[in-house]
C-alpha cells in the first residue's frame, strides 16, 4: 500500500479527526489486558536478569536514579531488551497493519497528535508511554522495579529461591540433611528433639 488512509484525507480538520480516532483505537488496543499481559509476563519472567543491579539500588526510591551513565549494563541486559523490543514491535505491528498503515506513519501520526490542542492529559500520557516503550533507559527502569519486587518476594518467603548451599551428610549421619529441610520450612513430622 503506497498511501495510507490518512494521506487520502483532504482537509486538516479531517486529518486531525482521523488522528484523534486513531489515538483512541490505539489506546484501547494498547491498554487492553491482551496487549499489556504479554509484557507484564515478560517483565516478571525476566526480572532475575536484572536482580544484581536491583540489589545494588535497593535504597533508591526512584528507579530513574539508577539509570545513570555510571551503571554498567551487561550483555544479558541488552539481549533481554532486544527480545522485549522484538515482541513489542511485532505486537504493535499487528494493530498498525489492521489500521492500514506502516509503523513509521503510525508513530508520526502519534507524534503529530501531541501538537493537537484537543488532546487530553490521558492521551498525552499514552503517547509519551508508547514512544518511550522503545527506549532502553525506560525498559531498564521497569526491569529494575520488577527485579526489586522479585527480591522483596524472595525475602518475604513468597518465592522459593533454592537452597543457599548444598547440604552434605554429617559425620553423625543424615541429621544435617534433615536440619537443612527444616531451614526451608519442610516438616518431616518428627520434632528435632525426638531425632536426637
Amino acid at each position: 500500500m503506497s498511501e495510507s488512509k490518512y494521506e487520502d484525507l483532504d482537509t486538516e480538520e479531517a486529518k486531525t479527526d482521523y488522528q484523534q480516532a486513531l489515538l483512541k483505537r490505539a489506546m484501547s488496543y494498547c491498554w487492553s489486558e491482551a496487549f499489556l499481559g504479554r509484557f507484564r509476563r515478560f517483565f516478571s519472567e525476566n526480572a532475575g536478569v536484572f536482580e544484581d543491579h536491583a540489589r545494588e539500588h535497593m535504597n533508591f526510591t526512584k528507579t530513574e536514579d539508577c539509570s545513570t551513565p555510571t551503571v554498567e549494563h551487561d550483555l544479558n541486559h541488552h539481549k533481554c531488551f532486544a527480545e522485549y523490543l522484538e515482541m513489542f514491535e511485532s505486537t504493535l505491528e499487528a494493530f498498525v497493519e489492521e489500521e492500514g498503515s506502516t509503523s513509521a506513519d503510525f508513530f508520526q501520526q502519534l507524534s503529530d497528535c501531541k501538537e493537537n490542542p484537543r488532546i487530553t492529559p490521558e492521551e498525552n500520557l499514552f503517547i509519551q508511554c508508547l514512544l518511550a516503550s522503545a527506549d532502553y533507559e525506560s525498559f531498564y527502569s521497569v526491569m529494575i522495579k520488577e527485579a526489586k519486587k522479585l527480591i522483596v518476594m524472595k525475602n518475604a518467603g513468597k518465592i522459593y529461591d533454592g537452597p543457599t548451599e548444598i547440604a552434605s551428610p554429617t559425620a553423625e549421619g543424615k541429621e544435617g540433611d534433615l536440619d537443612d529441610f527444616e531451614d526451608l520450612g519442610i516438616d518431616d513430622g518428627e520434632s528435632k528433639d525426638a531425632r536426637k
